[in-house]
């Protein structure tokens, strides 16, 4: 809901996966997918706001589904990044 919880549970936070919304009460998620990319943990982005905010630089590679998401491309995207490796 705020980007301070997003950098805490990205920090502190146990899970196989993560979805992270780009605009977090008007800031960016950026920072906090940062540390979960620094942490290894595949993730993706899930956002209304298309590819120019998170589809450029380090965070090219990472997928990115558009809101509003069908509810099985999303969990089709998911289960492509757990089982990466």
């Amino acid at each position: 809901a705020s980007l301070a919880k997003a950098i805490k549970a990205a920090r502190e936070a146990r899970y196989d996966a993560a979805i992270l919304d780009i605009d977090l009460q008007g800031q960016s998620v950026l920072p906090a997918a940062a540390i979960i990319a620094g942490r290894g943990i595949p993730f993706l982005f899930h956002t209304a706001y298309g590819e120019d905010l998170a589809g450029s630089g380090e965070f090219a590679d990472v997928p990115l589904c558009s809101k509003p998401t069908d509810p099985d491309e999303l969990v089709r995207v998911l289960h492509g990044l757990l089982n990466k490796g």
